[in-house]
């Protein structure tokens, strides 16, 4: 299986993985050329951040399967020095850190996801209010800059960001969010490393049986795709509505494609959460996650009951109410993460935690000022137990792309 199918596959399960690089013996495993992106040469890093990322040396080989190890990104709270984590969702092991921004302690927001197409999951990281819009991209093996740039020249409130391959080109894509005071929750979504698609289609079948082609539109064969490219920007509520959104990426309608997945900010009346077609852009799901509650929604996406297609998980903005939706709105899962009393400052992320293949949901809290990490399986919510803690100075701020 090549490694674009794999990307294809792991967008299709909503679960980000961290896979160890090969040694030239390894590269024996690559499939042909004909079934892979060919990546185009570096534009070269300018001397100031422009509007676009910019991204580094190409790769000249693409990595073979491996086993695959799931990462958690993880970013510090509103008042403390940002710092963004990778860490292994197994073992609490760091796998990477930066310090995104010199000297900015407001929010951020994070997420995982292979931006580069080396197979490894990548750092994404954006700043909270006062930041600029501004983003920044790492290689999840290297820590190199992969990305850098503004989102929403002359807005200065906080964004969120994700990663999934909403075109199906076998990459992941930034998405961003635009946090509270900007007009109807604009969504951008970003390319970032150039690269070009085969002429011909190639068709694999996939672990389950389903049939995946490559490119799954055959409108991008042969297109090739600019580095820093603004794949798409539009209004996901009403353009009187100013209070931000949250964005996910995953698979909900199991096209090939990254569906793209919003949160209300506060104000918004029941939590409404809308699901749009990575693909096309068509509203496939409009739905009140919480009636009653105008606190806004934090969402999440993934395969979390082994069902093949990626699942809705939301978060009642400052409380530990979870739910789990179908594509469709309806719900399948709805729990306290954490007691009603004696906690603050919750986070919401899904990762596979334990090692059956299938993601689960991981969700953060503070109590005494001390940062806890808890995961369910998603399918029944039952807890699992895990092996590490968060890190002392992690307070909060975690996603998964």
């Amino acid at each position: 299986m090549t490694r674009s199918n794999q990307a294809l596959l792991k967008t299709r399960l909503g679960i980000e993985t961290l896979e160890d690089r090969l040694t030239p013996a390894d590269l024996s495993a690559v499939g042909p050329p004909d079934r892979v992106p060919v990546l185009l040469p570096s534009l070269g890093a300018p001397e100031t951040i422009q509007s676009a990322p910019e991204v580094g040396a190409p790769l000249t080989q693409v990595p073979g399967p491996r086993t695959p190890r799931t990462v958690i990104a993880v970013g510090s709270p509103a008042g403390s020095l940002a710092l963004a984590r990778l860490i292994d969702s197994r073992t609490g092991a760091e796998v990477l850190r930066v310090e995104p921004f010199a000297g900015f302690r407001g929010e951020i927001s994070v997420a995982a996801g292979d931006v580069n197409g080396d197979g490894i999951s990548d750092l994404v990281v954006g700043a909270g209010a006062g930041g600029d819009t501004h983003v920044r991209a790492f290689d999840g093996a290297t820590g190199a800059e992969l990305a850098n740039f503004l989102a929403y020249r002359g807005f200065n409130g906080g964004i969120a960001v994700a990663v999934g391959d909403v075109n199906g080109d076998g990459f992941g894509d930034i998405v961003t969010g635009a946090g509270a005071g900007a007009p109807g929750g604009h969504v951008k979504v970003f390319n970032v490393t150039a690269h070009m698609l085969p002429t011909g289609v190639s068709v694999y079948a996939g672990a389950d049986g389903t049939v995946i082609s490559f490119p799954p539109n055959n409108e991008l064969a042969g297109r090739t795709f600019l580095q820093g490219e603004e794949l798409a920007s539009f209004l996901t509520f009403d353009s009187t509505f100013r209070g931000g959104v949250s964005v996910v990426a995953g698979d909900v309608n199991r096209d090939g494609f990254a569906d793209i997945i919003t949160g209300a900010g506060a104000g918004a009346a029941n939590g409404h959460v809308k699901v749009l077609s990575g693909r096309t852009r068509e509203l496939l799901a409009s739905f009140q996650a919480y009636n009653g509650f105008t606190g806004g929604v934090r969402v999440s996406a993934a395969d979390v009951n082994g069902d093949g297609v990626s699942e809705v998980v939301t978060q009642a903005v400052g409380t530990s109410h979870v739910k789990v939706f179908s594509a469709d709105g309806s719900t399948r899962v709805s729990f306290q993460s954490y007691p009603s009393s004696g906690y603050s400052g919750f986070g919401l992320a899904t990762a596979d935690v334990n090692r059956d293949g299938i993601a689960d949901i991981v969700a953060t809290g503070l109590t005494s000022g001390a940062p806890q990490l808890r995961a369910f399986r998603g399918i029944d919510v039952t807890p699992i137990e895990l092996a590490y803690a968060l890190p002392w100075d992690i307070l909060g701020g975690i996603a998964v792309g």
